[in-house]
């Protein structure tokens, strides 16, 4: 499914959605290294560092490394349902497509990093466990205006005052609202034969192979659903580990959404791809193709010719 050995270089590059995908990385890491958190924009007083005072556990419920394997392990199912699924297309052209979807997941991820990095570092907010970072020791100082005096380690400091938006929750959502809008496309509104259905509901035309195979799809519409929840409890969790407020997980998830559905209505677009390369016609295509027979008819100049595909 994921080989790409038999298929030209210059076919590759053409075909393969890889300039959005560079763009993407190269934005996350110029915006990483070289925006930094402003110190300035939320002091810290006596009368309102309670509100940054809340423990800072050892251990998080879901470490940063779980967001890493969360899109690994997706890409790897967008792969299996194009090899197995979808029975309408050649099999080098559902790999190019796969890999394009798997394109669009990672450039979503990368560009949903960056503009968080970007709101982290632009709004330089203190994290709830701010106080912990700053005054590991629990002995709050103050200088002569009233603003806490921090001895802590600087990283950590630094990490506390990217609070907004939550980067768990961008990232999180934005790999669980992708995968789950692909899912539920590709198994019942995508105009493909699968082994659960025939392709596009047409009236007056069976649509799911059997009974039992409807009641299937049914219940795997609930399950289709895993990456939007996986997604939705990572945000929670952060409210659990006291790495963000409310806010700022609500516009974590906000933002993983939005480029979510952007980025994948690319994909949409780009079904289009699979009849133009594997002799499908779309309807637009079929009714151009009727019409001009039908013209052709009436002028006594259509012949019949038989069509190998």
């Amino acid at each position: 499914m994921f080989n790409l050995r038999y298929i030209p270089m210059t076919q590759l590059a053409a075909d393969l959605h890889w300039p959005n995908l560079v763009l993407a990385l190269l934005f996350l890491l110029a915006v990483h290294f070289g925006m930094h958190p402003s110190t300035s924009k939320w002091p810290i007083t006596e009368a309102n560092h309670g509100l940054y005072d809340f423990p800072k556990p050892s251990k998080e419920l879901f470490p940063s490394w779980v967001l890493f394997f969360n899109a690994v392990a997706f890409s790897v199912i967008i792969g299996l349902v194009e090899r197995f699924l979808n029975q309408s297309h050649r099999g080098w052209s559902r790999t190019i497509f796969a890999w394009n979807v798997i394109f669009g997941l990672w450039t979503a991820l990368f560009f949903t990093l960056g503009l968080t990095t970007v709101g982290k570092h632009w709004v330089s907010e203190p994290r709830p466990d701010f106080m912990r970072r700053c005054r590991p020791d629990g002995n709050y100082v103050y200088d002569k205006d009233g603003i806490v005096i921090c001895n802590g380690n600087l990283d950590e400091i630094e990490d506390g005052l990217k609070s907004f938006p939550s980067g768990h929750s961008s990232s999180a959502m934005v790999v669980g609202v992708f995968c789950t809008l692909y899912l539920m496309w590709t198994m019942y509104y995508r105009d493909i034969v699968t082994v659960f259905h025939n392709g596009t509901y047409r009236p007056g035309a069976p649509h799911w192979n059997s009974v039992l195979r409807r009641h299937i799809a049914q219940i795997l519409f609930l399950l289709l659903s895993f990456p939007l929840v996986l997604g939705l409890a990572i945000a929670s969790s952060r409210l659990i580990d006291h790495r963000h407020s409310p806010a700022d997980v609500v516009a974590g998830a906000f933002l993983g959404t939005i480029v979510a559905v952007v980025l994948f209505s690319r994909v949409v677009t780009e079904s289009d791809f699979e009849a133009e390369h594997t002799g499908r016609e779309d309807s637009e295509q079929r009714e151009d193709r009727e019409q001009r027979e039908g013209e052709l008819r009436q002028h006594g100049q259509y012949e019949q010719h038989e069509v190998h595909v």
